[in-house]
């Protein structure tokens, strides 16, 4: 059987260290810390729980620290986790399972997990899972690179290896608070090491995706806008999900300004990118522009309509009430499917609830 190695890098971990590590005990060969440079008790935390520990100087790149732990692993396979994250029981128990299968497949190097992030109060979502790649072959040629935001997989296809796609959880935690190690602003941390790379990299279209939606944080709007329409147009760079975000975003910041058109075309261009039953806020954005657009064409239909007015005036009229009735029963549809999403927010579910009580009253009907 393969030995595995649970690899991490630290700073200051101590709030969330040991429940990560008590996650995934008993269920891996060794633990391989990592720490730049933690003024807490993390250090202690980890070796309490068995870790090797190795100190190395922070660099801005996240990347060169974790493949130094990815050096120091002496397993077959490496299981990379941050400590805000937390490995359900169920995952942990498969780890020899998946392996094995990956094992015997012999082309397969690496196996996604679905990577569950609680989402704080207030957001539409209470929650995101997407693909995330963690689980990998121990080889040389295999390690991360990108400063931030750091990714494996183009070194696993580069030496022509495959990924299997896995149903397994990775909770993470670190959505839940808006600041990282130390207590450093998560966005300031992020802001430097994104423009330091991207002078480097003017093209890395998965850093300008990130540093736009760091900007709509931060509530710059107009920066952000630029910094998505870059990552949009080098969309063909970005892997499915980046450009679904990405697309959802602008539809969100065109909504603000009060584009429903344009709205609509970027959360067209999201759920074109990553389907609706992955895609609750593309799907949101969709519904919520015809919604805007529906109600536009109603009224522009009752403007058309008023008395004392020509003929022709009046078929205007008609055809925008049908124009109008159209993006209602899209709206409908949408809210529709919404209906099954397991991830929507109480606060989002009762607006989404209102919003097609509307469009089931304007078009008098129920939907199916």
């Amino acid at each position: 059987m393969s030995r595995l190695s649970v690899c991490l890098i630290t700073k200051n971990e101590s709030r969330d260290l040991a429940r990560c590590l008590a996650s995934i005990q008993g269920h891996t060969d060794e633990i391989v810390v990592v720490d730049t440079g933690s003024t807490d008790d993390t250090v202690e935390i980890a070796r309490r729980f068995g870790a090797r520990v190795l100190t190395h100087t922070w660099r801005h790149d996240f990347a060169e620290a974790r493949n130094v732990s990815l050096d120091a692993a002496r397993g077959e396979w490496v299981f990379v986790l941050d400590a805000d994250d937390e490995v359900p029981e169920e995952t942990a128990r498969a780890l020899p399972t998946v392996i094995a299968a990956a094992e015997a497949a012999q082309r397969v190097d690496g196996i996604t997990m679905l990577y569950h992030s609680p989402m704080p109060a207030g957001e539409a979502v209470a929650f995101t899972e997407y693909p995330v790649l963690r689980l990998f072959r121990n080889r040389p040629d295999l390690r991360f690179r990108q400063a931030i935001h750091e990714q494996v997989l183009p070194a696993i296809l580069d030496a022509g290896g495959s990924v299997h796609e896995s149903t397994l959880l990775l909770t993470h935690h670190g959505y839940l608070r808006p600041t990282v190690q130390g207590g450093q602003a998560r966005a300031q941390r992020d802001r430097e090491i994104i423009e330091a790379v991207l002078r480097r990299e003017p093209e890395n279209a998965y850093l300008w995706f990130q540093l736009g939606a760091l900007a709509l944080r931060e509530g710059v709007p107009g920066e952000a806008e630029l910094y998505l329409e870059r990552a949009s147009r080098l969309g063909d760079r970005l892997g499915a999900t980046e450009r679904a975000l990405t697309e959802r975003l602008l539809s969100g910041l065109a909504y603000q300004v009060g584009d429903a058109h344009a709205a609509l075309a970027h959360a067209e261009a999201s759920l074109t990118a990553l389907p609706s039953d992955r895609n609750t806020l593309g799907l949101l954005s969709w519904a919520q522009a015809h919604i805007a657009l529906g109600q536009r064409a109603a009224d522009e239909a009752a403007a058309a309509a008023r008395p004392n007015l020509p003929a022709q005036a009046y078929s205007e009229a008609l055809v925008r009430l049908q124009v109008s009735r159209k993006h209602f029963d899209a709206a409908l549809d949408g809210y529709t499917q919404l209906a099954k999403a397991g991830d929507l927010a109480p606060g989002a579910r009762q607006q989404m609830s209102q919003n097609r009580r509307l469009c089931e009253q304007l078009l008098g009907r129920r939907a199916t």
